[in-house]
């Protein structure tokens, strides 16, 4: 965690990190007097305080993958919060088509997709542009379909390698 002193300050936000999550219904925390270590479980990740279950084994939920790459070569603490969102964004849409290779986003689209701002959607795509997690192309488009007069220009974005998602998960053999 880049902390001075990770024996003690490093411990010690883990642990209060820890006690966090379980007030919040995230984990089970349990234990862990006398110097002994904790027993942590995880619980369902809606706050409910149900135990946890593989996303395979539910329907409902759709899950993004996230490239480990994110944290092992510091992404994670580099990105602000637009970067962050609109890489989850765009991991989201990789997520339901492993065969795309590149995405724009129109300013309505992006709101009525994702629920997030103008705003954001720039600053997080230019932050990921400047980060080299995102190529960018332009494209002059007609919107009668034609080559007439009226062209808009188009971004089109492409996720750069590492930080492509992982293919799905397989799920496991019985």
């Amino acid at each position: 965690m880049g902390l001075p002193d990770p024996g003690s300050a490093g411990a010690r936000r883990v642990l209060n990190a820890m006690h966090e999550l379980h007030e919040r219904g995230f984990l089970a925390v349990e234990g862990g007097k006398n110097g002994q270590p904790p027993t942590v479980r995880l619980l369902d990740e809606s706050g409910s305080g149900a135990d946890y279950e593989l996303p395979y084994r539910d329907n409902n939920v759709s899950y993004v993958r996230v490239p480990h790459q994110l944290w092992t070569q510091g992404l994670i603490g580099e990105l602000k919060g637009p970067g962050l969102a609109v890489y989850l964004c765009v991991l989201s849409h990789y997520n339901h088509d492993a065969s795309l290779q590149e995405i724009w986003f129109s300013k309505k689209g992006f709101h009525d997709l994702h629920g997030l701002g103008e705003t954001t959607r720039l600053n997080g795509t230019t932050e990921l542009l400047d980060a080299g997690v995102l190529t960018a192309r332009e494209i002059s488009i007609d919107s009668t379909g034609g080559s007439d007069y009226r062209t808009h220009r188009r971004r089109m974005l492409s996720v750069e390698q590492p930080f492509v998602p992982p293919p799905p998960a397989d799920r496991p053999h019985a």
